[in-house]
């Protein structure tokens, strides 16, 4: 996975899928947006189905989109985690497979038991205008997510959803 920032507020994902993809196979890309505006936040993230093309793109110091230099960076949340930096402020959740008609008031309700929630955002298709089946939830406190990680998965309306910690943009630049 790789985190690709200093992107244009114009430049949506398909622009970064496209790019990336000129360097091998893309399986995921998103462009960060503000839940309340829409509008990029200007960087994004892009996985592809090989490794060893997360690292020629990182190798490679070139990379224009849209007119911009844009910088990518490393993600591998694991990493972090092995380092000893968990206890930097990792009070997020990563949550793939979520059904198509859960939304946020849904997600509250089943993971209230771990302990109070800062905010919950569903990632939303803007041209189809439904749910990508994935998200982010942020605790309050890190010994909540502590508890989700402890459960073997999480059910949501009878569907078990994949949960992974992840890190905030200021985790991911402590790892360079």
């Amino acid at each position: 996975k790789v985190f690709v920032g200093g992107l244009s507020w114009n430049t949506n994902q398909e622009m970064i899928h496209n790019y990336f993809s000129t360097f091998g196979e893309v399986i995921d890309s998103v462009v960060m947006k503000n839940p309340q505006t829409g509008k990029s936040r200007g960087f994004g993230f892009v996985t592809f189905d090989n490794p060893a093309v997360s690292e020629i793109v990182l190798n490679d110091p070139g990379h224009m989109i849209d007119g911009r230099k844009v910088d990518c960076k490393a993600c591998n949340a694991r990493t972090a985690v092995n380092r000893g930096q968990r206890g930097a402020g990792v009070s997020k959740i990563f949550m793939g497979g979520i059904p198509g008609d859960a939304n946020e008031d849904t997600l509250r309700d089943i993971f209230l038991r771990y302990g109070p929630i800062a905010e919950i955002h569903i990632m939303y298709d803007q041209d189809k205008k439904r749910s990508r089946g994935f998200g982010f939830l942020t605790f309050e406190s890190e010994d909540s997510v502590d508890k989700v990680c402890a459960e073997h998965y999480i059910e949501i309306q009878g569907k078990k959803v994949k949960k992974h910690l992840s890190f905030s943009i200021s985790l991911f630049f402590l790892q360079f």
